[in-house]
């Protein structure tokens, strides 16, 4: 942009002059070839006068060419003031955009981590409860098979017991009826030698009988006889208590757990 108001004498002595020499050439072609004298002071006043209205012609011609380029400049100016600013909120836009991105990205990484921790955390934890089941599986596996031992030690015991029991009670049962039948055998034994030691007393009637009570020493030998349920004949009672005592020793059964019974004993004397 240059200062107009300092240019314009030198504008306007180049624009006469410019003005002045195509006056010149014109005023040569219209005349005659004939060189005549021009007058002097009119012609120039009106040819000054030309320059001049030309001079202000060309000044507003230019002033009006300066004025449009600054409107021009303002426009441009003001188009590129625009365009900046939109520019400039653009690129505000674009940062604000690109902030909430990074924003959105930081916080879904934030988010993603806490997610990942989360679940590693979880996982951990199932992993926790995983192994927990498996030794809680393992403790009741290993308490079923316990038990399951136990139980069948029971069982095998519980059958050993039975059968033992039963083994027992058919030896009992056998050792009682073997008592039973040497026992029975030994009284009857005992019966017929206790009959061929009795005397018969003259007085004495038949069917009487008494209960008498007999105390023996090892090897059945007789410590004592006394009727301890009489006949209601004391001859017969006496003869019976005499006839067991000359029957020492008496025939009881060898084994000595048999011979526990008969140390002390009660026998029926009845000599029919």
């Amino acid at each position: 942009m240059f200062k107009f108001s300092n240019n314009v004498k030198p504008l306007s002595y180049s624009v006469a002059l410019h003005v002045l020499i195509l006056l010149l050439f014109t005023v040569n072609l219209s005349s005659d070839p004939t060189v005549r004298p021009m007058p002097a002071t009119p012609e120039i006043i009106q040819a000054e006068a030309l320059d001049e209205t030309q001079v202000l012609q060309e000044v507003e011609r230019l002033k009006a060419k300066e004025k449009k380029q600054q409107a021009d400049e303002a426009y441009r100016k003001k188009a590129v003031a625009k365009k900046l600013r939109a520019e400039e909120k653009k690129l505000k836009r674009l940062k604000k955009a690109r902030r909430l991105e990074e924003k959105r990205l930081k916080d879904q990484q934030l988010k993603s981590a806490k997610a990942a921790a989360k679940e590693k955390k979880a996982l951990a934890k199932l992993k926790k409860q995983k192994q927990k089941a498996l030794r809680e599986k393992a403790a009741l596996k290993k308490i079923a098979a316990k038990k399951k031992t136990d139980l069948e030690r029971k069982k095998k015991a519980a059958a050993a017991k039975r059968k033992a029991d039963a083994e027992a009670k058919r030896k009992r049962i056998a050792r009682q009826k073997y008592e039973d039948s040497e026992i029975t055998r030994a009284m009857i034994r005992i019966e017929r030698q206790v009959k061929r030691n009795w005397i018969r007393p003259s007085s004495v009637a038949n069917g009487l009988t008494c209960a008498i009570r007999v105390h023996l020493v090892a090897g059945g030998a007789v410590k004592s006889a006394q009727v301890i349920e009489s006949s209601g004949n004391a001859i017969f009672d006496r003869s019976a208590e005499n006839a067991v005592r000359k029957a020492s020793p008496l025939p009881v059964p060898t084994d000595p757990l048999i011979f526990q019974k008969f140390k002390v004993f009660n026998f029926v004397f009845n000599p029919q």
